[in-house]
């Protein structure tokens, strides 16, 4: 697409997404209330917004919208005949109210709109694929939502197990792979974005996750996107995403507040036992309060652990305080403050000494670590006239690693949006939604000995446009982002989605997309200099951006069969990159060892079918609940090695991928009690890099020994002693099956957990 052309694109998607709306100012002043409608309690901050045609596109409306008080209750100046009030609530199912006619004294109101609950697993709200509330059955790609009561109920305090625990996601040594989109990169670069509240918190100098970092005692829901979402979340997002979500206060305050110990078990016999006669124990508590006060909503939280580990020479004591403000300038303008800070200390274990002592690590591979984090989100989100949402997003993200002096690390990624948004209603009362922003991302490092002092920025621009017409929905984005590293060429990426549902039946609803998606290299991916144990880690100051695109077909189909109700979920998908990066073992002219490499003339292709359920049943006085999915990937990779024969192609397969995942949990509740059971597993890892079985002893064997794939059950009970007080027993690896996801590090042993929660 050459220059003239992509201009000429983007000035018509900004037009489109920039114009406004009809209306004819009135002078009808509406008040009333939003309830619930099974407690018939007060919703706050349930959004109100005309909607008005867009047949005309020169006359604003007086007045666009507003968000009910603490109370419940709104006012805001009526519109003309034509247009309907749209009022939705996280959680609740959106109704469209018709602009009737003014009573007499030229007065509308008190009017009661009463909201009601979306049901369980069919109707769930995400946010993850459009920037905007949507129905989970609206959506055109494949979607997982994950709840804080399965969080806690499985005593989920790291990102990273809990996302081990959604169907079609492992994690491969902390890194995320989403339907195998990813591998294993050593702890350099994501082909995941992480974002928390819609922006990322990837580090500025490997782009990896800290997943101890984010603040999951505070967390609304989690969602995980699969598949390219780098229309509306940048690089990084190549293989997709997950979104945290924060939650604020409700018209009642509240929190809790949790307590654990764990023990480790002995490993299987057939391992040298490296605590024999004691068991280690980690402990930890966390929680949060939060409350509304008149305009102002406050929330804090904390978290603490000491955890000896399982292993000899590994370790983690860790602190985290979090806290956000919302204030409420006036009906239309609300600045939001959110920040959080960590310090932890870490003994890191790399590899183990040989098969025997898989507990005990090689010489030279242990390191001690003392890491600080902390992150400052100013927003300020504003309705204009018109009721169009404007928003100022901006996080400061600082990392900073202390070690030996060689592997001290600073690093700063500074991130500011500006999104517009935009609501009104087409032909035939379908629903448009339009997003559009403009980003900026800064990312710093400072290191002595690891990578040098670098700098990396991007500039984007992105827009899409969400449409709703009856049992048709369609979604079209586009994104133009410019990067540059250190003074290198700049380097573009013009990306493109498309996505689209149709309800067959109210309860049936397929979907098709097509996305793109791009990641630039990470600082450490090109700079990196390291050496731990026998292993070296070379820079590769050359090292390109990887892209590619992902599609799918789906279809979601909702059912209640009296007291049994839930969905389920079919998708086929495929997923294509080039110039992928990935490190690889040899004799390089600068010495020998590990390099991030793009696989120039290699296509790498993952394609494979998913399938999942989530729903409940009632029987008497018993409540049976179920998550579970599968999913079968086939990652390969196709390269031509000698570009002079472009028929000769080599088929292989990717490494550090399970072609198998199941992943499942089923909660039965009766009264005050509660058992789980918590079930996964990962087929045979079919490759990895073949120098491991040179110089990590005993990899050779293991893998041998186990090629079945790994089975892994996790049990808990809970009892609720009191309204507000529940006490919970947890057994984690219950058959203490001895796993490594990667060569040389084995899983957690068998582990019992003691949890105590207080709701506040």
């Amino acid at each position: 697409m050459d220059r003239t052309t992509l201009k000429t694109f983007w000035i018509g998607i900004l037009c489109l997404s920039l114009g406004v709306t009809d209306g004819t100012q009135a002078q009808a002043f509406l008040q009333g209330k939003v309830l619930d409608a099974e407690l018939q309690s007060p919703l706050a901050g349930a959004n109100l917004q005309w909607m008005c045609p867009a047949h005309n596109l020169t006359t604003p409306p007086p007045t666009g919208g507003t968000a009910s008080r603490s109370d419940g209750s709104f006012e805001l100046i009526a519109v003309a005949q034509g247009c309907s009030l749209r009022v939705s609530a996280v959680g609740y199912m959106t109704r469209w109210i018709p602009v009737p006619f003014p009573a007499s004294n030229g007065t509308w109101g008190p009017l009661n709109i009463v909201l009601e609950p979306l049901t369980q697993n069919l109707e769930a709200v995400v946010i993850s694929a459009g920037r905007f509330e949507q129905r989970l059955s609206e959506v055109s790609v494949s979607m997982q939502i994950l709840q804080p009561e399965l969080l806690r109920q499985n005593n989920l305090t790291r990102l990273d197990d809990a996302m081990d625990r959604v169907p079609g996601v492992s994690i491969v040594n902390g890194q995320a792979n989403i339907r195998g989109t990813s591998g294993f990169s050593y702890g350099a670069g994501s082909r995941v974005q992480v974002l928390l509240d819609e922006m990322p918190l990837l580090s500025a100098d490997a782009n990896d996750v800290r997943w101890a970092f984010m603040p999951m005692e505070m967390l609304s829901q989690i969602e995980v996107i699969k598949g390219a979402s780098s229309v509306l979340f940048g690089s990084g997002a190549l293989g997709g995403a997950i979104h945290l979500r924060s939650q604020w206060p409700g018209l009642k305050p509240g929190g809790m507040l949790q307590t654990y110990a764990l023990g480790y078990d002995h490993p299987p016999a057939k391992f040298t036992d490296p605590y024999p006669g004691r068991m280690p124990l980690q402990s930890g508590i966390n929680g949060f309060y939060q409350q509304n006060s008149g305009r102002l909503d406050w929330t804090v939280g904390a978290m603490a652990l000491t955890d000896p580990g399982y292993r000899v020479g590994e370790f983690g004591n860790r602190l985290r305080v979090n806290t956000a403000l919302r204030y409420r300038l006036s009906s239309k303008l609300m600045l939001s403050l959110a920040a959080n800070l960590m310090t932890e200390k870490n003994g890191s274990f790399l590899f183990w000494n040989n098969l025997d002592s898989a507990h005990f690590p090689a010489v030279g591979t242990n390191d001690t670590l003392l890491s600080r984090r902390a992150m400052l989100d100013p927003v300020l989100r504003y309705t204009d006239p018109w009721g169009n949402n404007h928003a100022l997003k901006n996080r400061w993200y600082l990392t900073q690693n202390m070690g030996d002096s060689d592997r001290n690390v600073r690093g700063l990624m500074r991130y500011h949006e500006y999104q517009f948004q935009r609501r009104f209603v087409g032909p035939n009362k379908s629903s448009w939604v339009s997003n559009s922003g403009v980003t900026y991302l800064h990312n710093n490092v400072q290191s002595e000995g690891l990578y040098g002092d670098r700098n990396s920025r991007s500039v984007a621009l992105y827009t899409q446009m969400d449409i709703q017409a009856g049992r048709l929905g369609l979604s079209l984005g586009g994104r133009m982002e410019s990067t540059r590293i250190e003074s290198d060429s700049l380097i573009r990426f013009p990306i493109f989605r498309s996505g689209l549902t149709y309800a067959l039946r109210p309860a049936t609803h397929l979907r098709a997309s097509v996305g793109q998606g791009f990641r630039a290299p990470s600082v450490a991916e090109r700079y990196v200099r390291a050496v731990g144990g026998a292993v070296e880690v070379l820079p590769n100051p050359v090292l390109q951006p990887e892209q590619g695109w992902s599609g799918e077909i789906g279809l979601r189909q909702g059912y209640k069969f009296g007291s049994i109700q839930g969905g389920i979920d079919l998708a086929s998908f495929y997923t294509r990159y080039t110039d992928m990066i990935e490190f690889s073992f040899k004799l390089w002219p600068d010495g020998a060892g590990f390099k991030a490499i793009n696989l120039l003339n290699t296509t790498a292709v993952m394609w494979g079918i998913e399938a999942g359920t989530e729903g409940q049943a009632r029987m008497g006085t018993h409540t049976l609940r179920w998550m579970m999915g599968y999913t079968f990937t086939q990652p390969t990779q196709y390269a031509m090695p000698i570009p002079s024969e472009p028929d000769y192609i080599v088929e292989d397969t990717l490494k550090y991928r399970s072609r198998h995942l199941w992943r499942s949990d089923l909660l039965w509740e009766r009264g005050r009690m509660q058992a789980g059971i918590n079930l996964r597993y990962n087929s045979f890892m079919l490759k990895i890099d073949d120098i491991f079985y040179s110089f990590i002893p005993g990899t050779a064997e293991f893998r041998q020994q186990n090629n079945q794939g790994d089975w892994i059950v996790d049990l808990r009970t809970a009892y609720q002693i009191q309204k507000h007080f529940k006490i919970s027993v947890l057994v984690r690896n219950a058959f203490n099956r001895a796993y490594a996801v990667v060569p040389g590090n084995l899983g957690p042993p068998r582990a019992f957990l003691l949890q105590a929660q207080w709701n506040l």
